[in-house]
């Protein structure tokens, strides 16, 4: 007898109902589309499977807190923990960490929990591996997490520059001049307090700058937020004459006021240059040696300007004049590795032939920061892709 299924060959046509006594195996996968299902077939919820997300969230502005939450019940015969992510909206810094687990009955079903530290970036998640992904009706399904290793909480440092002219600057800051005849001294009876750097008119290179003396303090890697307000009166109103220049804003080691700004390894910084109103901004990693640009905001000569450097992001450093963010180009310095530090710099250069006048008036030098040990990340979220065939 033989064993060979009958065979019709060609296509075929049946005008009325056709009955299968058996299964019906399709030769090949997806041959039946939605258009072939009737609007009113009503399939039952029991022969569906739905593939969804569960969610587990921590305020984005709330450091990261211990905490189990239950984000799901099963309610199926059957189901599949398809995926799992993890990340924070503010990513921890220094050594703390944030462990992140997926817990079925009070056990741990990841392979290991997934731990988010400062090597990770703001609101990209972070995939976990699954051990056991099969899940029954009635599991109980739990998000844990666990804040682990230091939160030392915010640095801030805010100098005021109060002091009479002839006072001795705090320790963290210290002065430098090229010559005698430049100024970098308090101004007395400024009210809220003034620092003053200010060439003379002695026809000779001047340069004049204020910095920490190359006491590299402020960590670039702890997200810091460096602002300040100076008021500048140079010499041909909203310009300086051709090769002079200044710049505001954080470098490395630049031990003397005269040193090739172009040389310094590490900067963030404003600039002006010769015979423009320009606010140029320029930043070097010690790889990518950002081309300065224009800020597209000119300076206004002898009124108060707020200036911010935001870090929160290496990959787009943030330039801000008068709570505006600068015009230009993103500005990156990812290339920076972790405790990389710097100094404040304010600082004026004058070319051999001037005898021009330039002074900066600096009032309140502010940073906030995170701490070298460690602080704890904001905004813990975690997504859980489930998949579940109902009872």
């Amino acid at each position: 007898m033989s064993t060979q299924p009958s065979r019709v060959e060609g296509n075929q046509e049946f005008h009325g109902n056709v009955t299968f006594m058996a299964q019906v195996a399709m030769a090949t996968d997806g041959q039946i589309s939605d258009d072939n299902i009737a609007a009113s077939a009503n399939i039952a919820a029991s022969k569906l499977e739905h593939q969804f997300p569960v969610r587990y969230v921590q305020a984005s502005n709330v450091t990261a807190y211990d905490h189990t939450e239950v984000v799901h019940a099963v309610y199926g015969v059957t189901g599949t923990v398809v995926a799992i992510e993890a990340g924070c909206i503010d990513p921890c810094t220094g050594t703390a960490e944030i462990d992140v687990d997926l817990l079925v009955g009070g056990t741990s079903i990841l392979s290991s929990a997934i731990t988010l530290d400062s090597s990770n970036t703001a609101r990209v998640g972070e995939s976990g591996g699954i051990a056991t992904a099969a899940v029954a009706n009635g599991n109980v399904i739990e998000v844990s997490v666990k804040a682990k290793g230091p939160d030392t909480g915010n640095f801030e440092y805010v100098e005021e520059f109060l002091g009479d002219a002839g006072d001795t600057l705090p320790g963290i800051w210290g002065t430098n001049g090229q010559t005698a005849n430049s100024t970098e001294d308090y101004v007395t009876d400024s009210g809220c307090g003034i620092f003053q750097l200010a060439t003379d008119g002695t026809s000779e290179a001047q340069a004049t700058q204020l910095t920490s003396n190359d006491n590299l303090w402020i960590d670039l890697y702890e997200k810091p937020i460096i602002e300040w307000r100076v008021n500048m009166n140079l010499s041909a109103a909203s310009v300086m004459t051709a090769n002079d220049r200044l710049v505001m804003g954080v470098c490395s080691a630049h031990a003397n006021a005269e040193d090739d700004l172009d040389a310094v390894t590490i900067n963030a910084w404003f600039r002006m240059d010769g015979t423009s109103a320009n606010i140029t901004l320029e930043a070097d990693d010690g790889t990518i040696d950002e081309s300065p640009q224009d800020s597209t905001i000119d300076h206004v000569d002898s009124a108060w300007m707020h200036f911010k450097l935001d870090f929160a992001d290496l990959s787009d450093v943030k330039f801000y004049i008068n709570g505006t963010e600068q015009g230009g180009a993103t500005v990156s310095m990812a290339n920076i590795v972790s405790t990389t530090l710097v100094q404040p710099i304010f600082c004026i250069q004058r070319d051999d032939a001037d005898a021009d006048i330039h002074i900066m008036n600096i009032d309140q030098v502010k940073v906030t920061s995170g701490r070298t040990a460690g602080t704890m990340g904001k905004g813990v979220y975690c997504v859980v892709i489930l998949q579940e065939k109902a009872a």
